[in-house]
């Protein structure tokens, strides 16, 4: 998959770079989890012992392919580990397709 040049880490995402590669994204799966991360890991938190909330994400094209695994580590102590989904931002200057992959993507989340 071909990426955009990254110049600035805050605004990067790919999801963005996946849509831009027309990877259709349909569902995503996150599993948490205490972790005792590697010291470099912990300097670039700003802590000095563990543990992390640990976060494993699986993202899955429309076919059932997976498109991405990554990792992540927290530093609660900081800020909570906060999920805002706000389902009406998803269907504004959609196509009629976009609204139903839409809307089977947060059917498909609702219904677990």
């Amino acid at each position: 998959m071909k990426l955009d040049e990254v110049s600035d880490d805050e605004r990067f995402s790919i999801y963005m770079q996946m849509y831009k590669n027309h990877r259709m994204i349909s569902h995503f799966t996150d599993e948490f989890y205490i972790d005792y991360p590697s010291t470099q890991i912990l300097e670039e938190l700003k802590l000095k012992e563990g543990p992390t909330l640990g976060r494993k994400r699986t993202t899955y094209g429309i076919n059932g392919e997976v498109l991405e695994i990554s990792y992540s580590q927290y530093n609660t102590r900081m800020h909570n580990y906060v999920i805002n989904f706000d389902v009406r931002k998803l269907f504004l200057n959609r196509t009629a397709f976009e609204y139903y992959l839409l809307t089977s993507i947060a059917l498909s989340l609702f219904n677990r």
